[in-house]
């Protein structure tokens, strides 16, 4: 699938949806995307901005109606069936590509030990800006997807929706970003949904 042009074409029907409806999405302000942009309703999204892998645990997340829940706690309020975890951004400047998947492997097995969910962690999402180089970015996705095919065999997936969103430099198409070229514009949830979808199928 090459999503070649910003357009209404690739929405999701109900039906696809539903989906949603077992799922959390957990993750960074890239994640609270999902929720702001109307994309898909907040009491399926737990996020919160500067979040990172490296200090997942030091946050608590507003989640349907109740402050400062713990993962945990919003893991036991959701029973989701499907955990999208998405973080990253935070960490590329942070920590070396090692220490951000022992990291994450703290919030995967909370994950699976707290619910009988599959879960599916996310690459990070490319930028177009002095931020990060997204070789960097590549390299943390590129350890990342082996890191879980080697450690987690089961009941964790790698997706990686990012590559659509990159133009021939290897970067984020300009008209995708919200405007300071990191953060997603809402077509880009769109797409991210697709793959979602698409991941499940497989």
């Amino acid at each position: 699938i090459f999503y070649s042009e910003v357009s209404d074409q690739f929405e999701l029907t109900d039906d696809e949806l539903t989906f949603v409806e077992y799922s959390l999405l957990v993750g960074d302000s890239i994640c609270r995307g999902f929720s702001e942009y109307g994309i898909v309703p907040a009491e399926y999204v737990a996020a919160r901005g500067s979040l990172g892998s490296r200090s997942f645990f030091d946050y608590e997340f507003d989640f349907r109606g109740k402050e400062n829940r713990t993962y945990e706690q919003v893991l036991a309020a959701a029973k989701p069936r499907y955990v999208f975890l998405s973080m990253g951004m935070n960490d590329v400047n942070m920590v070396y590509e090692n220490t951000y998947c022992e990291n994450y492997r703290k919030i995967i097995q909370t994950t699976l030990d707290s619910s009988g969910a599959d879960v599916f962690v996310a690459a990070i999402t490319p930028v177009c800006s002095n931020f990060c180089d997204n070789s960097i970015i590549d390299s943390f996705n590129d350890t990342m997807r082996n890191f879980i095919r080697n450690e987690f065999p089961e009941r964790v997936h790698f997706f990686d929706f990012g590559q659509y969103l990159k133009n021939d430099q290897n970067k984020l198409r300009t008209c995708l970003h919200s405007g300071d070229g990191v953060h997603l514009g809402p077509y880009c949830y769109r797409i991210a949904l697709w793959e979602m979808h698409r991941a499940l199928m497989e």
